[in-house]
């Protein structure tokens, strides 16, 4: 419809424009066409975009040249620099799609992350519409989003308070991780998860998934979610009225397009509702319901409230359009909020659980050629290669040169007596620390400082996503630059994992008793478990933890359970054999810790059993708090199932003894083995002078001497 007349006649366009307003029906009635029976069966279009879809590789050959072949029919030419092939996921309107599932496009998500703070109203609305379109990957988005719900009405003055503030940093979250939608299987029967609160109804769509081909093992999993709050009527209904519409609501107005015609299941926690089909009820409004709901071939079944944890949550936490969650969402890979270069796994977690964080930097480019794309398998964390290739001098060196500012240096090094360059040509700042120690630390170039904050802060080994403080003591032995301090805090106040899995753990000011310190190393040391956590690979459930109250080293290991015999094991072969006896050991009184066999083997090597207060874990508060520093960054450096904690228990172990600790102002490692601990990724230094072992011994003994003194104090 382009004509027009004129004085010279009729006249319309030869070729569709694009703009006006019906370009597009005309032009996706067009590719319709073209596609014909092809369309649903082996692909899909929205105007320009036509995704071929297959079972198997050769099948997706076969189905490629026939779509191109209808494509040839109508002349339609392809250009091969817009065209993928194989892939193993695609973006798709705004959506990526994948074997999986789906998943928000990760252009759009991370333009809702890069928002700025609104400054009035209208941004404050645009935020929300922009976060709005991918509600249904986020559970409680009705709860969360409430704050900034009175900015879409118009002439609300704009008040930013903390509450505003929390929930558009909360949103921005939880469009880091979304969940996934498996695909609905029609050949096997569905599941309606339902219940109501006072505040919404909710429901869950099941369906049973194989997890497990060599078992035959299966769970259900969601296919779809919904839930929405109350209207103000619905607030006064009673309990069976409020339990009915839920079942109503969901099968008649979200989930008819997949369970109509089919026989499905309903499960709800309201036990009357088992008679809802069988009685009659005196209450119009049930009626009229159930008169609605005799056309389906339904089975209402009851659960026990602890098993209808889903749908009663999303009752509680209402949205008013469908949510999605997977207990095995993939990974989306993208890079951190912290640097351009380093790019890290968003970790999908449960709905309800931690809040997620999520990058803000361009993605990867992929180019279009006939190879397969990364998958989410693929490890998105740098490698240590990748790092160790910035930490040889030659490459510093390179680095400095490139560097205005440390080339304006070089050139002036007399108007700077606190530098000196080496053969390697890398320029050092000489530091002297109050206690008189003088460094010569590396000056490190702009090019340079993320990848040194990635190796010293995200690395499983050297870093592990320790504190502000424990990674600029680490770093500022080791290297210089100015503002180094604001660059580190920086840094970690944008690293997703540390945000993502560390609570914050201040409670209210109380009254401090203070206890006795011990005199030396290893005289008294504070034990304890920690878990249940999920269980491993390898089968444990648990680890020890053993802190050295004086140095503050701290010993761990995985074992599969808590009884008193791994207990004892654990201290027998990992400890006392390794480090020596310890004149006291605190503990609590659970079982595992005053059984015949712990008391026994205690008193056999000499040591004191001290026991804390029942029910009073604060009692052994220093090992309680070393509980809950390990746990965070243990999490931060596991994979998104927490399968392999356990291997990641040893490295964060590590990286904790050889932080500086506030209160003795020494690392663990120092006060434990009277040295400097290094790491992988220090530079290293020419041979020293070798020492006699008198000469050694006597150095070692004055370090401890001035270390142990200064730690008491």
């Amino acid at each position: 419809k382009t004509a027009f007349i004129s004085p010279d006649g009729l006249w319309q366009f030869n070729r569709l424009p694009q703009g006006l307003k019906n370009s597009p029906s005309v032009f996706q009635r067009l590719m319709n066409q073209t596609l014909g029976s092809l369309r649903w069966d082996i692909c899909l279009a929205y105007l320009d975009d036509i995704v071929v879809y297959s079972c198997s590789f050769d099948q997706h050959l076969i189905d490629l040249s026939k779509v191109c072949q209808a494509l040839n029919n109508s002349n339609f030419k392809l250009n091969n620099n817009k065209c993928s092939f194989f892939q193993n996921d695609i973006s798709f309107l705004g959506h990526k799609i994948s074997a999986a599932g789906c998943l928000p496009n990760d252009d759009n998500a991370r333009a809702i992350i890069q928002f700025p703070t609104p400054t009035s109203s209208k941004a404050a609305h645009s935020f929300l519409q922009m976060v709005g379109f991918y509600r249904k990957f986020i559970p409680r988005f009705a709860q969360i989003s409430s704050p900034l719900n009175k900015f879409s009405t118009k002439g609300y003055p704009f008040i930013w308070t903390d509450s505003e503030q929390s929930s558009f940093d909360q949103l921005k979250i939880m469009i880091t991780s979304p969940a996934v939608l498996i695909f609905p299987d029609p050949g096997k029967p569905y599941i309606i998860r339902t219940d109501a609160s006072g505040v919404g109804i909710g429901a869950v769509l099941l369906q049973e998934q194989i997890v497990n081909r060599y078992n035959i093992t299966s769970i259900y999993k969601p296919v779809a979610f919904a839930s929405r709050t109350l209207k103000p009527a619905e607030t006064r209904y009673s309990t069976i009225e409020l339990e009915v519409l839920a079942i109503w609501w969901s099968v008649t107005q979200k989930f008819h397009s997949y369970i109509e015609g089919q026989q499905f299941t309903v499960e709800t926690d309201h036990k009357p509702l088992l008679s809802l089909m069988k009685k009659t009820y005196h209450n119009s409004r049930i009626e009229r319901w159930m008169t609605t709901l005799q056309q389906y071939d339904m089975i209402i079944r009851h659960i026990s409230g602890k098993e209808n944890t889903t749908a009663d949550a999303l009752s509680r936490y209402p949205v008013d359009k469908p949510d999605v969650i997977d207990d095995n969402a993939p990974h989306l890979i993208t890079s951190s909020t912290q640097t351009d270069d380093i790019f890290i796994n968003a970790v999908t977690t449960r709905a309800m659980a931690r809040e997620q964080q999520f990058s803000s930097n361009p993605p990867i480019q992929q180019p279009s050629k006939l190879c397969p794309p990364t998958t989410s398998a693929t490890p998105a964390t740098s490698s240590i290669n990748d790092i160790q290739i910035f930490f040889d001098n030659d490459t510093l060196a390179q680095h400095q040169n490139a560097a205005p500012e440390i080339q304006r240096i070089k050139k002036s090094r007399r108007l700077h007596p606190n530098y000196v360059i080496d053969k390697y040509n890398v320029l050092f700042k000489i530091v002297k620390r109050k206690s008189g120690q003088q460094l010569h630390l590396r000056y490190l170039p702009g090019s340079l400082i993320v990848k040194v904050l990635s190796a010293y802060h995200n690395s499983t080994f050297c870093g592990a996503h320790f504190g502000v403080k424990r990674t600029f003591y680490k770093i500022r032995d080791r290297f210089y630059w100015p503002n180094m301090y604001k660059d580190i805090v920086q840094h970690i106040s944008s690293c997703i994992n540390c945000r993502k899995n560390k609570p914050s753990r201040r409670k209210p000011d109380g009254h401090l008793l203070s206890i006795e310190p011990p005199r030396g190393v290893w005289e008294r040391l504070a034990m304890d478990y920690v878990g249940p956590v999920p269980e491993s690979k390898s089968g444990n459930k648990y680890f020890l933890v053993l802190t050295d109250l004086f140095s503050k080293f701290v010993v761990t290991k995985p074992v599969p359970d808590n009884t008193s015999t791994t207990a004892a094991r654990f201290l027998l072969y990992d400890v006392f054999m390794i480090y020596g006896v310890p004149l006291e050991i605190i503990a609590d009184n659970g079982s595992h810790f005053t059984s015949a066999l712990y008391e026994s083997l205690i008193k056999l090597v000499g040591c004191c059993h001290i026991k804390t207060t029942p029910y009073n874990p604060q009692a052994n508060g220093q090992c309680e708090r070393h509980n809950g520093t390990l746990v965070p960054n243990l999490i931060a450096l596991s994979n998104h199932s927490r399968s392999n904690w356990d291997e990641k228990l040893l490295p964060t172990t590590y990286n904790y003894n050889t932080s500086r600790h506030n209160s003795t102002g020494y690392t663990p490692f120092e006060l434990m083995f009277a040295r400097s601990p290094r790491f992988m990724f220090d530079f290293i230094s020419p041979p020293s002078v070798p020492l006699t072992t008198d000469t050694y011994r006597k150095t070692m003994q004055q370090f401890m001497e001035h270390t142990l003194l200064a730690a008491r104090n």
